[in-house]
């Protein structure tokens, strides 16, 4: 790197310092209030957490005091509402002026007590509808359906009923809910005046008098006060009428009348008859009050003559008109057999006068009995009530005493009266009720049963899986949840409203057919709503199966041989994300080692065996990674020495190599300047590397070399011969040569001295092939100088080609994050902007850190920057 592009570098790197040290801004004013709350609907028994957060104009939360307020009801200071009155209730929270507003509705509670409504006063057969409110603990009145209604110990209905009085009168109403009751008296009245009715069959002599008194009737025919129509106008076709209502005859004949009173008319008829005229009526034998529906009972038209004289006639049968039961002439009798309960007028006619009689039927004899449940269906929780009617041959139907027993063995609370029960279930089972009726007039017993399934209630309790469930990134999680009531019983099936990390998920899951497929890992909130009940359930979602594996290795991983390293692995599943590697296998290597460390999940223990450069192959399941490994020796542990030939002469020289292995047995070159030799047979000199040249002066048998480094200490020993001249002139041969050259001529001296120099190199050739200099210049300096040369303790490596360092690329943040992801997923640095894919230039890594790497024609990789 030149001076001028360091000096670029450094002024880039003192701009950014300014940026790291500027403080976080902090949040502004308030700005705005929002009120969060999870429901708008609330139970006046209930209590309602708000939340209020203020934001200021960037939505930054500032903090605050909240000032609560509503238009019913209290609000503590942290937000908790508690109902009053039933309605739609503000709820506001205020905070330096700034405000926001909710309206929650606010609905009745539990029932606490029954109110009847008397408002308005039933009218004689008149559909009335009975209503009845149940007050919760603060008065607010919620429509009692479950009500159960008897009228004068009779049952009448469920909820809110339409009960229609039979007669005018006083009725005891009374009003049942769980263990709650009411009684009020309620008074059936008539109607509003609707017409006028005269008597049917008036007849009068002519000449006499006679006081009518029509009667005055609501729609149904109930009579009143006569008096409530107003005053009253009379006319009459033939005769004379007082205002008092006194009608006078005069000529014989069916004459009309008419009433008038406000807008209340009458008409009628009466007949005038000479003074000898008969009069007819009706008589019923056996006379009674009321008749019973199925009983044979006799009529007869009763005449009586101007003389006064009265004696029943026989009269045919089609004279007779009864409008309810069957009528047949019994040779001169005429039988009557009532039917259908309730009111009914009959007539005859006999010499052209007619007579008429109102009669009430009442049901017969019971033919059999049942058990009417009010409800069409049983579901646990709701009450039902069991009324025990009877039946006659008409098909009358009425409420009749008995005694009824539960006969089932379950869990539903019951309450049994004389002539109904109420029951409410709880489990999906079967409720059995049996009722016996013995009936006095025909002393037949009657016995009826009642039995039915149990359906389960309304839907109370979603059951989803437990909280902290595990599910891999790559599989799913089937969401299939119980549902059960309020008694545990299940539901068959509710459709679910999912959400999934606040997002709606539910036509999702429904296509899906209920199985969730993450992606990410880490805690996900799954949340199901249905028919206004909520569940929740936290899933944890881990890495899935292994895809690919990374490491922090970097490019080469270097080790020392005998010295254990850490080498984290992590998985990386289909959607990139990561977890820790704990079933790493080693793929055929027998130079490291590999087992788990003690560090901590993801680690595992490297322990290298030979030193050297090698590829090494990761493997967990399907995924795997090779790895560029360097295994350096490890600390030595032992010298070792060799003498380069076994025969030594005196006055020669030899060479001593010098090497170290570490534990492992790997090859530790010594350092020569922290290496110390010393030799007895004489002196030592380095060479290169590991290799000293030893001096052998002294002769003998014993002799040694010791070598002493990094505190190890080795002993090299070797036998020198004896030589000519004590080897003052070398080997005995070189000694009986200088000999005969001197013999020769003193020429011959100068071609000896060349000939020992040849001689002394061939002997280096001899000893020492393996070792060369590195250049001619370090050859000559060995030839010339007897000084030791500089210990190398690495073959020397040829420098690095320069390459141009350039300033690094401004890269926005989110490019930056969005290659770091990327180079995560696949494993490969990412080039950025500016830079083509596996060529020199700037790179982004999977920590989003820029670097500068150069890269070799041979495909190597040196990182510059």
């Amino acid at each position: 790197m030149s001076s001028k592009q360091s000096a670029f570098f450094l002024c880039i790197l003192l701009m950014f310092v300014p940026l790291t040290s500027l403080p976080v801004t902090a949040a502004g004013p308030a700005a705005q209030v929002v009120i969060t709350t999870p429901s708008t609907s609330i139970s006046s028994d209930g209590v309602l957490q708000l939340d209020a957060t203020i934001y200021d104009a960037l939505n930054n939360v500032v903090e605050g005091e909240i000032m609560w307020s509503s238009t019913n009801g209290t609000v503590e200071d942290g937000g908790l509402f508690f109902p009053w009155s039933a309605g739609q209730v503000t709820i506001r929270a205020e905070h330096a002026g700034f405000n926001d507003t909710v309206v929650v509705t606010v609905e009745a509670g539990w029932g606490q007590s029954i109110e009847i409504n008397t408002t308005t006063s039933p009218k004689a057969k008149q559909p009335f509808q009975l209503q009845a409110n149940l007050l919760d603990s603060h008065g607010n009145p919620r429509t009692g359906l479950g009500v159960v209604w008897s009228v004068d110990g009779e049952y009448v209905g469920q909820g809110q009923p339409l009960w229609t009085p039979p007669t005018l009168g006083d009725y005891e109403v009374v009003a049942r809910f769980d263990q709650m009751e009411q009684q009020v008296s309620m008074e059936a009245i008539a109607g509003d005046p609707f017409e006028f009715i005269f008597e049917e069959n008036l007849v009068i002599r002519s000449g006499f008098g006679v006081k009518l008194t029509p009667a005055l009737v609501d729609s149904f025919g109930q009579e009143m006060n006569d008096t409530l129509a107003g005053s009253k106008v009379w006319t009459a076709e033939n005769g004379s009428i007082t205002a008092q209502g006194y009608f006078f005859a005069s000529a014989p004949g069916v004459w009309n009348l008419s009433i008038r009173a406000g807008s209340v008319y009458g008409n009628g008829t009466i007949r005038v008859i000479p003074a000898d005229a008969a009069i007819v009526s009706i008589q019923i034998m056996p006379e009674e009050t009321t008749y019973q529906s199925g009983e044979v009972y006799r009529l007869e038209a009763v005449r009586t003559d101007s003389s006064g004289y009265t004696s029943p006639v026989p009269v045919p049968i089609g004279n007779w008109t009864v409008g309810n039961g069957a009528v047949a002439q019994v040779g001169d009798e005429i039988h009557w057999t009532p039917g259908k309960e309730g009111s009914l007028a009959m007539e005859v006619i006999d010499s052209d006068i007619v007579a008429s009689k109102t009669v009430t039927v009442v049901h017969g004899a019971a033919v059999s009995t049942q058990l009417v449940p009010s409800l069409p269906r049983l579901s646990a929780g709701l009450q039902v009530a069991l009324v025990h009617e009877a039946t006659d041959a008409f098909g009358n139907i009425w409420q009749v005493d008995g005694n009824i027993t539960k006969t089932s063995n379950d869990q539903s609370s019951s309450e049994i009266f004389s002539s109904y029960a109420t029951f409410t279930p709880k489990l999906t089972e079967s409720i059995r009720f049996s009722a016996t009726y013995f009936d006095n007039y025909t002393g037949i017993l009657h016995q009826s049963e009642y039995q039915e399934m149990v359906e389960p209630g309304r839907l109370a309790f979603i059951i989803l899986p437990e909280t902290g469930t595990e599910v891999p990134a790559d599989s799913f999680l089937q969401f299939d949840p119980d549902f059960t009531d309020s008694y545990g019983n299940i539901i068959p099936f509710v459709a679910v409203n999912w959400t999934i990390d606040g997002v709606d998920s539910t036509l999702d899951l429904l296509m899906s057919g209920g199985k969730w497929y993450p992606t990410e890992v880490g805690e996900h909130e799954i949340r199901a709503n249905a028919d206004g009940v909520f569940a929740a359930v936290r899933i944890n979602v881990i890495t899935g199966s292994e895809n690919t594996l990374v490491t922090d290795g970097g490019d080469v991983l270097i080790i020392t041989a005998g010295i254990s390293s850490d080498l984290f692995v992590e998985i990386v599943d289909v959607h990139g994300n990561v977890a820790p590697a704990e079933d790493i296998q080693l793929v055929e290597s027998g130079f490291v080692s590999i087992e788990p460390s003690s560090t901590g999940r993801g680690y595992w223990q490297l322990d290298g065996v030979i030193s050297g450069t090698y590829d090494i192959e990761l493997q967990q399941g399907n995924a795997s990674v090779i790895l560029p490994l360097t295994i350096l020796p490890g600390d030595p542990v032992r010298v070792l020495t060799s003498v380069s030939n076994e025969s030594l002469s005196q006055g020669e020289v030899t060479l001593l190599k010098v090497w170290a292995e570490d534990s492992q047995g790997n090859r530790v070159e010594v350092v020569p300047d922290k290496t110390s030799i010393t030799c007895s047979s004489g002196k030592a000199s380095h060479v290169k590397s590991d290799t000293w040249e030893i001096e052998l002066e002294e002769a003998g048998t014993d002799r040694s070399c010791t070598v002493a480094w990094q505190g190890l200490i080795s002993q090299q020993f070797y036998d020198v011969e004896s030589v000519l001249l004590g080897g003052a002139l070398g080997s005995t041969n070189t000694a009986m040569s200088i000999g005969i050259v001197f013999l020769l001529m003193i020429f011959a001296v100068l071609i000896v001295l060349i000939r020992r120099g040849n001689s002394k190199e061939e002997e280096w050739d001899e000893y020492d092939d393996e070792y060369e200099y590195e250049d001619e210049e370090d050859d000559e300096e060995d030839v010339v100088s007897s000084e030791s040369i500089a210990p190398v303790e690495d073959e020397p490596k040829s420098p690095p080609a320069q390459v141009s360092v350039d300033s690094a690329p401004v890269i926005e943040d989110a490019l930056r994050d969005e290659l770091a992801v990327k180079a995560t997923q696949i494993g490969v640095m990412q080039a950025a902007p500016g830079t083509n894919q596996g060529e020199t230039g700037w790179y982004v890594d999977a920590s989003t850190e820029l670097q500068q790497w150069d890269v070799g024609s041979d495909g190597s990789w040196s990182r510059l920057q």
